[in-house]
C-alpha cells in the first residue's frame, strides 16, 4: 500500500494468531499498549519497597551477572571484548562521566561499558533468563541501568528499581511475541534485550517519566537485532547479542532524554516487532495486563551449569542417573526424549567450540555422566574433548516427544533412557531445572555460585566487598562501594 502526505495508514487488517486476533496499526501517532507497558514498568518499580522480593530478586540478579562478568573477563571471547576497547575513553563534556567495566579500572563511555559488561556477563553462559519470555534479560538491562546509575549518581533502591522496570519490560515483551519471534530465527535477548535495556536505563534517567520511557523503547526496538544463526555453529556471536542491546538501550535512554521521539506503534505498527519480526503475533494481554504473581523480574530463573538452558533438566537427569550407573565405557546408548524448541536449538552430535558444546544436549549430558559436575568451576572445553565423552557422546541420541511440547511454558521438561552393555536400563524425568522460580535457588547456593564465577579474577576478600556492597543495595547511599569493587584490578 503506498500513501500519499496527510492519508491516515491506519491498517485494519487482522492476523489470526491461534489463541486471538492482533490488530496491525500504522505507525503514526501514540499507542495505547506503549503507554501501557510503560506505566507497568514504573508501577512494577515504584510499588517495590527495600523489603519487597522483587528488590531481593533484583539484588540475586544483580550479583549474579556482576560476578559471570568478573569471570567473563578470562575468557577468550571477553579478552577480545576489552581489547577492542583498551584504549580509556572519556566523553568531553563536562556533565557526562566514565562508567565502570567489570574486572578493569579503566572508565568507558556509557554506551561502551553497558556493550562490554554485557557481553562479558553472558561469556560463561550462565547468565538468568526467562522460560516465558525466551531470553536472558541481565545482559541487556543491569549493564545500561549501571551506566545510567553512575551518569546520574543515584543510589541503590534507584538502580534496582531501574533493573526491576527492565525486566519487566523484558517479561512482557518477550512473552507477547513469542514463541513466534524466536521460531523465524530472532533472538529474544538482542532484540527484546535491547527494549528492556532502555526502560531500565530510562527509568534511572528519569524515574516515572512514561514520555521519556515509551520513547526509550520505541528508539530501541526501531535498531534492535539479533538472529539465532549461531545456534548452528556454536560462535562467539551469541555473546554479542546481548552486549549489543545492552548498548542500544543506554543510549536510547539518553537520546530521549535529550528530546528524540520514537514510533511509539513500534510493537505492533504496521512495520513494527510484531508485523516484520514475530509473523504477525502479538498477545496484547501480556503487555497490558496486571499481574497477580507481582513484577516479572520474580519469574527469572538462575543456571548452575554454564550451558544452554534447554540441556539443564537433561543434564539434571544425568546427574540423577549416574550414581546407579556403570563407568560410561559400559553404557550401550542414552536417549534424550524432548520438546521441540529443544531438539531445534540443542541437538548438536558434535561441536567445534565450548560454545557450541554448551549448546549440545549430546555432549552436555554425556559430560555430565563422565565427569559428574558441570559447574563453573570446572568449565573447560578440555572436559568435552575427554575421550570418554567424545565416545559417549556419539551414542546419545535426541528425540522429539510431541506430547512434552504440550507443557511448554510452564515446564522444560527432558526424559532420559540409559541403556547398560549389561542389559540394564534406567530412566529419569525432570519436569524443571532447580533455579526456576518455582525452584529457586538459596542466598547461599546463589553466593556459592557467584564465587566459582569470579575466584579467577577476585582474592576472597575483594569478593567478599562486592557481596556486601550488592547485599545493601536496596539502602540509601552511593553506588560506589558496588562499582569500586566491580573493577578490582584482576589477579
Amino acid at each position: 500500500m503506498t500513501l500519499k502526505s496527510g492519508e491516515d495508514d491506519t491498517d485494519p487488517r487482522t492476523a489470526a494468531t491461534g489463541a486471538a486476533e492482533v490488530r496491525v496499526r500504522g505507525p503514526l501517532g501514540g499507542s495505547a499498549l506503549m503507554e501501557q507497558l510503560a506505566s507497568h514498568c514504573v508501577s512494577a518499580a515504584a510499588g517495590s519497597p527495600a523489603d519487597s522480593p522483587a528488590m531481593t530478586r533484583a539484588k540475586e540478579c544483580v550479583l549474579d551477572l556482576l560476578t559471570l562478568a568478573l569471570g567473563g573477563t578470562r575468557t577468550e571471547v571477553g579478552q577480545m571484548a576489552l581489547r577492542s576497547r583498551s584504549a580509556p575513553f572519556f566523553p568531553d563534556r563536562s556533565d557526562v562521566r566514565g562508567c565502570s567495566v567489570a574486572g578493569i579500572p579503566t572508565s568507558l563511555s556509557p554506551g561502551d561499558a553497558a556493550g562490554v559488561n554485557g557481553l562479558l556477563g553472558h561469556a560463561l553462559q550462565c547468565d538468568d533468563g526467562m522460560r516465558r519470555a525466551h531470553g536472558h534479560p541481565g545482559i541487556a538491562v543491569i549493564p545500561a541501568v549501571l551506566a545510567a546509575a553512575q551518569l546520574t549518581d543515584a543510589d541503590g533502591p534507584t538502580f534496582l528499581r531501574g533493573v526491576i522496570a527492565g525486566y519487566e519490560t523484558f517479561g512482557r515483551v518477550g512473552a507477547a511475541i513469542n514463541p513466534a519471534h524466536l521460531s523465524l530465527g530472532f533472538h529474544p535477548s538482542g532484540t527484546v534485550g535491547a527494549l528492556a535495556a532502555a526502560a531500565g536505563a530510562s527509568s534511572v534517567l528519569a524515574p516515572g517519566d512514561l514520555n521519556q520511557i515509551q520513547n526509550s523503547m520505541a528508539l530501541a526496538g526501531s535498531v534492535s537485532g539479533g538472529l539465532m544463526e549461531y545456534s548452528h555453529y556454536g560462535d562467539m556471536s551469541s555473546y554479542f547479542v546481548g552486549g549489543n542491546a545492552a548498548r542500544v538501550g543506554i543510549d536510547a535512554a539518553l537520546l530521549a532524554r535529550a528530546g528524540m521521539m520514537g514510533p511509539l506503534t513500534v510493537l505492533e505498527g504496521t512495520y513494527g516487532m510484531a508485523a516484520t519480526m514475530a509473523n504477525r503475533t502479538l498477545h496484547e494481554s501480556e503487555l497490558t495486563d496486571i499481574k497477580e504473581d507481582g513484577p516479572h523480574i520474580l519469574q527469572t530463573y538462575t543456571k548452575l551449569f554454564p550451558s544452554c538452558r534447554h540441556t539443564h533438566s537433561a543434564i539434571e537427569a544425568a546427574l540423577y542417573l549416574r550414581n546407579e550407573l556403570p563407568p560410561a565405557n559400559d553404557i550401550e546408548s542414552v536417549q534424550i526424549e524432548v520438546y521441540r524448541l529443544a531438539v531445534d536449538e540443542c541437538n548438536r552430535p558434535t561441536a567445534a567450540s565450548l560454545a557450541g558444546a554448551e549448546s549440545s544436549l549430546q555432549m552436555t549430558v554425556a559430560a555430565a555422566l563422565v565427569h559428574g559436575d558441570l559447574s563453573l568451576e570446572h568449565r573447560s572445553y578440555e572436559r568435552y574433548l575427554d575421550d570418554r565423552v567424545q565416545a559417549l557422546s556419539r551414542r546419545v541420541t535426541v528425540v522429539h516427544d510431541p506430547g512434552l511440547d504440550a507443557a511448554l511454558p510452564d515446564q522444560r521438561p527432558a526424559r532420559l533412557t540409559v541403556r547398560t552393555a549389561a542389559g540394564g536400563t534406567a530412566r529419569a524425568q525432570v519436569d524443571l531445572p532447580r533455579g526456576e522460580p518455582e525452584q529457586p535457588l538459596t542466598w547461599q547456593t546463589l553466593t556459592g555460585k557467584a564465587w566459582s564465577a569470579c575466584s579467577g579474577v577476585l582474592t576472597r576478600e575483594q569478593f567478599t566487598r562486592l557481596e556486601s556492597a550488592v547485599a545493601s543495595l536496596d539502602r540509601p547511599g552511593s553506588l560506589r562501594q558496588l562499582t569500586n569493587a566491580l573493577a578490582s584490578n584482576p589477579l
